[in-house]
């Protein structure tokens, strides 16, 4: 019998705009009452099937409440309502929240705009809450990095006809990012090894790492060769029956390529290792990048292929791509490209420029994948670049000041006249953003709409505080729109 049934929890979601209905939509499956709390004036409770959640006054929140979702950009609300709680779990935009040190809060490692939050991290989060699981859910772990670097050097050594470099432990730990200034970064390696253990429970892997796996790390951090590959054969035998990835014979077809270099950004070994076996087995230049910042002149690279991390995507694929990088791009991740796609429009422009390296990681999909891949043409890389640079400048130069006049202004001052000219620019300059349909106040239409809707509100001297919030709503909803593509104050 399972423990969980019959047994009714509560949930509160600290979250201004559109998102806390979201999350109280997925949490009525499961939770017997959510409250979603967008300021300290305005909470509404939910129960299952409902669908507007029923305004209630904040002061009837309860004295316990079993677990409790808040965005980054709401802590100070958070604090405020100084809720009692069993769990407290923190999420933003683009799922990267910081470490509070001394505080008990767990943090969602998922995109939150729009919501990489399913039915099934909804039911492990529940049995969390009910203590009927250890683990944390999965969505509070960061993607795949180990496995699919260990899966793919494994494939690429059973494969390649040259054996000789791939004989040289230190070939593994530089794919693996293990190496500093030329020597075995051995920290380094044993936090991979813990990542491992730690990615294998994410996987839901029945015994993994296995003894296969980890006589073959033990293998790798001793210094001598690898002439005997029965322990890299084991691993793979291992690796094929909790993934399903089938090991390849050596006379795997190389399809044709016409990328020059091969590209990665260090600090991931899932993109650092596939890079490495691109660039061996294609016989192509790797590059490693150090940084983000490092100097790099994009225009002769337009014939490479970078190969990241899906969480490096917002952080380095915009600033590539507004440096003028137009090369293109592999994301490394668990999930299907489509899925990634839908959670990151940078990934959208240009077709045949971006596409995924997905579970089980096999060696002939890479390939595949790899030599189908194209550059961004010039006029999808101007057109991506627009709506990377535009958004920053507009939200701190115009909207930004727009909203602190607002608020110190009376009804029928000129700002309303400033407030027009704003969102007027704002459309031209992020038209995608401004289009997309987003919920504020029970209303469903476009961005632009509910900004058109506040400015009338505004006129009206009985609505003009309520106008205010509704343009301020709108603000949020844009600004996670826009995040998808680039980095914006959560």
């Amino acid at each position: 019998m399972n423990n969980t049934e019959g047994k009714t929890l509560i949930a509160c979601v600290i979250c201004e705009g559109n998102r806390g209905s979201e999350w109280a939509k997925l949490l009525t499956k499961r939770f017997s009452k959510i409250y979603v709390v967008a300021a300290s004036s305005d909470c509404r409770l939910f129960f299952p099937n409902s669908k507007q959640g029923k305004s209630i006054p904040c002061n009837q929140l309860p004295s316990l409440i079993d677990v409790v979702v808040f965005h980054t950009g709401n802590e100070n609300l958070w604090r405020k309502l100084k809720l009692k709680t069993q769990y407290t779990f923190e999420f933003n935009a683009v799922g990267s929240p910081g470490i509070r040190k001394g505080e008990e809060v767990h943090r969602i490692q998922r995109q939150t705009s729009p919501l990489d939050v399913y039915d099934d991290d909804v039911e492990e989060l529940f049995e969390y809450v009910a203590e009927n699981r250890s683990l944390l859910p999965k969505m509070c772990f960061p993607q795949p990095e180990v496995l699919p670097a260990i899966v793919s050097l494994c494939q690429e050594c059973l494969t390649i006809q040259n054996q000789a470099k791939t004989d040289d432990p230190l070939y593994w730990l530089e794919a693996l990012d293990c190496l500093q200034d030329g020597k075995p970064d051995w920290q380094q390696f044993t936090r991979l090894q813990q990542a491992l253990i730690q990615e294998s429970e994410l996987i839901g892997a029945s015994d993994m790492p296995s003894a296969a796996i980890s006589q073959l790390l033990e293998i790798l951090s001793r210094p001598k060769q690898l002439s005997d590959r029965s322990a890299i054969t084991a691993a793979s035998s291992d690796l094929a029956v909790e993934l399903g990835v089938s090991v390849e014979s050596a006379s795997v077809e190389l399809p044709p390529f016409e990328a020059k270099t091969i590209l990665a950004l260090k600090g991931s070994p899932a993109s650092i290792a596939v890079a490495t076996v691109l660039s061996s087995m294609l016989d192509v230049p790797r590059q490693i990048i150090d940084s983000v910042n490092q100097p790099i002149d994009w225009k002769p690279l337009r014939q490479t292929i970078l190969v990241i991390a899906e969480n490096q995507i917002v952080s380095t694929l915009a600033n590539f791509r507004s440096k003028g990088f137009s090369g293109a791009v592999l994301v490394v991740s668990g999930k299907p490209f489509d899925q990634i796609k839908r959670n990151y429009r940078v990934l959208r422009f240009g077709q045949g420029s971006h596409d995924a390296f997905e579970a089980p990681w096999s060696i002939s999909s890479l390939l595949m994948k790899a030599s189908q891949l194209v550059p961004l043409e010039p006029e999808n890389l101007r057109f991506l670049q627009n709506e990377i640079v535009a958004p920053k400048y507009l939200y701190e130069e115009k909207i930004a000041p727009c909203l602190q006049q607002l608020r110190a202004s009376k009804y029928g001052s000129q700002s309303l006249v400033k407030v027009e000219e704003v969102v007027e620019q704002v459309r031209a300059k992020t038209p995608v953003a401004c289009h997309a349909v987003v919920t504020i106040a029970d209303e469903q239409k476009q961005v632009q709409q509910h900004w058109q809707s506040a400015v009338v509100m505004m006129k009206n001297p009985l609505q003009y505080s309520q106008g205010i919030q509704r343009f301020e709503k709108a603000v949020d909803a844009w600004k996670e729109r826009v995040t998808l593509v680039t980095e914006l104050p959560v």
